[in-house]
């Protein structure tokens, strides 16, 4: 759980500061993977000493995706511009997404995205982590905002 809220700090971060581009690499033909299974757009790479962030643009999802790389493992980040529940399309590319980032079987992402959505909606936090079949997900539903984040790693 450390590792995952160090990677979910790792991102806001990066994100916030997003240093110079640094060379291709695995983590960028990951993203590339991305970018032509789901129509996706590459929008910009950072990379520091603490890991690299590969932010991506999807039509599904509305605010951003973030391939996160820390101490040489992979975790993916979908965010939404608003809390309301995304639909099954925005899912499936979830599902795709973290089967593709963790090599786990995209059913078992699914079941552990929408367990976390179900269970964060209930807890007075917005939080909830969720552990299965190889994949952790943690989905983060502020109180306060109209957003809502996805985080996809193996475990």
């Amino acid at each position: 759980m450390l590792a995952i809220l160090r990677t979910l700090v790792l991102t806001i971060t990066c994100l916030a500061a997003m240093s110079a581009p640094g060379a291709a690499d695995q983590w960028d033909d990951l993203a590339q993977k991305f970018v032509d299974q789901e129509h996706a757009r590459l929008v910009r790479r950072a990379e520091d000493k603490d890991g690299i962030v590969i932010v991506l643009a999807q039509s599904l999802i509305s605010d951003r995706v973030a391939l996160v790389v820390q101490e040489g493992k992979p975790a993916v980040s979908f965010q939404f511009s608003s809390a309301a529940l995304p639909g099954d399309d925005a899912f499936e590319l979830m599902a795709r997404g973290g089967g593709l980032v963790t090599g786990k079987d995209t059913a078992a992402v699914m079941r552990n995205l929408r367990q976390a959505r179900a269970d964060a909606g209930k807890r007075d936090s917005g939080v909830a982590l969720v552990a299965a079949d190889g994949v952790f997900v943690t989905c983060v539903l502020p109180r306060e905002e109209n957003t809502l984040s996805f985080l996809v790693a193996a475990y």
